[in-house]
């Protein structure tokens, strides 16, 4: 009986967690509202409302990051 209110509490706990950022980019910009900064300007493109990769380098690595005022607490 307890493991069913331990799996209870795990799956309706998680179900109520909300993403850190949620962008639809539909205005075709990361560059405004809110700020995007990619590791390079041409990493990243916006087609048809979706950000995708432009990165043409194989296995390499590269990122898209934005500030975030909700996680002014938080320690990564």
């Amino acid at each position: 009986m307890n493991y069913i209110k331990i799996f209870l509490l795990l799956f309706f706990n998680g179900s109520i967690l909300f993403a850190q950022v949620n962008e639809q980019f539909t205005d075709g910009d990361y560059t405004t509202n809110p700020v995007w900064t990619p590791s390079l300007s041409t990493d990243f493109i916006v087609a048809s409302g979706q950000l995708q990769s432009n990165n043409t380098v194989a296995s390499s690595n590269f990122y898209i990051s934005t500030p975030s005022a909700t996680s002014t607490n938080s320690q990564w």
